[in-house]
This record gives C-alpha cells, structure tokens and sequence, in this order.
C-alpha cells in the first residue's frame, strides 16, 4: 500500500508540475513576444518623429490622433510595459504582478469594447452629428497640410488609398490658406496632388484652380468623393475582414487573462505541494 501511495503522489506531483511549467512557459513566451513587438512598434514612432519632427508642433489631442509617429510611440510603450509586466509575473511567479497585468489587460479590453459600441452607435444612430464631429475635428489639420510634414503625409496616404477629396466635399480645402481662392499663390483654388486621380498624378498641377468656376472642366482630374463618405464605403466593404481581425485580437486578450489567472491559482499550489513533499522526505 504504501509504494502505491507513493507511486501515486509521484504522479500527482509530476501532473501538478506539468501543467504549472506550461502554463509558465506560455505566459512568459507570449509577453515576451509581446515586449518585442511593443520594442518594435516604439523604435518606429521614434524613427518617424525623428524624421518628420512630429514634436514641432503644439501637442493636443487631436494632433495625437493624427500624428502616427506620436501614437506608435504610445502604443510601443504601453505594449513594453504591459509585456514586462507579464514577463516578471510569470518567470518569477509574482502573484502581485499577474493580478496588475489582468487588471490592466482587462482594462483595455473594456474601453476598446465600449469605444467599438460607442462608434457604432454613434455612426448608426447618429450619423449627422458623428460627420460634424468628424468636421470639427479634422479641419484643423487641413489648415495645418502645409505646416506639418507628418500630418501631410497621413492626409496624402488617406486621399490616395480611398481616393477622396476634402473631409465632407472636395471644398473643404478652401479652409486652407494655400488652397483658399483668395490666395495669391498658384495653387489658389486648387486640392493638393493627393486629390487627384491616379493617372493624373503624374501631372504635378492636376490639382491647381479645380474649384475655380471658370475652370470646372477640371474636376474630372480629382476624386471629388468625400473622405468620410469613402471611409463609410471601405469599412462596410470589408466589414467581415474588420470583424475577423477584431475577433482575433479579442481572443488573444482573453487568452492572456485567462493564462495568467491560471497560473496565478496554480502558484500557491505548487508551492504547498513542494512544501508537503518536502515534509515527506523529511
């Protein structure tokens, strides 16, 4: 009886150690990827702010949503903290710092959940005024297109990829001073480049006095479909790939959460396990 006891308590103890180092090895493994993805992400916010100079400019929150280079640096640093975080918890088996990574994990994952149905209700039930929050909040940066490299650039990306022109309508640029057709520049009454159509492009002037009466005949050389409007488009066009990405990325949360309360149970066990073996052998 008592070989197989002990026999018995050998494979409880090896069953308990089993799952306790997978679950440890797993976690460590996925923050470790974790803070080297974050790594990544912060090393090219800091690259991009150090090219464009994305600080010369006033910081606000606007500029933040805007400016790439300043959310990436963001992102990578709560990403490296979250990871290290992780990291420490589960190779050292800190039950206090698992308990902050859930609570700071689950955290994000209830604001993205609130802030999904928060634009989805807002977009749905109350478009109009969701375009004139929109408005308000990107006119600024038309004003600012020539002012600030890294804002030029995102506004030339988005015009260019969904083929658009202006937030709400093409003549939106007139709030800018350059484009304004008061001007006394040549671009007066123009878009920028980004405006046109692809094979007109080419053409670095394909965007000069479109909105100038006299010259209507040249709006068949830009996209004159909003910004906005082909935003809506290109969301409800790929409304399934959005839905798979965002169910993926719920998913990875939910499994870091899970894992770590796991193994956060499992600490104090293998610990009085180890303790009572101990005791036996004693």
């Amino acid at each position: 009886i008592t070989k197989l006891q002990q026999t018995s308590h050998k494979h409880f103890r090896c069953e308990m150690h089993v799952l306790f180092y997978f679950y440890k090895f797993s976690g460590w493994l996925f923050n470790l990827l974790v803070v080297i993805f974050g790594g990544l992400v912060l090393a090219a916010g800091i690259y991009a702010t150090i090219e464009t100079s994305a600080y010369s400019s006033t910081l606000t929150v606007s500029n933040i949503i805007t400016q790439p280079a300043i959310m990436f640096i963001i992102l990578g640093l709560l990403l490296v903290v979250i990871g290290i975080i992780g990291v420490i918890g589960t190779l050292r088996e800190v039950r206090i710092f698992l308990w902050v990574y859930i609570a700071i994990v689950g955290l994000i994952l209830l604001l993205e959940i609130a802030l999904v149905c928060y634009l989805v209700w807002n977009f749905t039930q109350n478009k109009e005024q969701f375009n004139e929050q929109v408005q308000t909040a990107f006119t600024p940066h038309i004003e600012m297109y020539r002012e600030d490299d890294d804002l030029r650039a995102l506004v030339d990306l988005l015009q260019e990829g969904l083929e658009c022109c202006g937030i709400n309508a093409y003549a939106d640029w007139e709030s800018n001073r350059y484009f304004n057709c008061s001007a006394p520049g040549i671009e007066k009454c123009g878009v920028p480049n980004s405006c046109c159509k692809k094979e007109e492009r080419i053409n670095s002037q394909c965007g000069y006095n479109v909105r100038d009466d006299s010259m209507s005949d040249r709006l068949d050389n830009i996209n004159v479909k909003s910004c906005l409007q082909a935003f809506t488009d290109f969301l409800v066009s790929n409304q399934i790939t959005f839905g798979i990405i965002g169910g993926v990325l719920l998913l990875v949360q939910v499994f870091a959460i899970v894992l770590s309360l796991l193994l956060s149970f499992e600490i104090p066990n293998k610990r009085a396990v180890s303790y009572f073996f101990m005791l036996k052998i004693n």
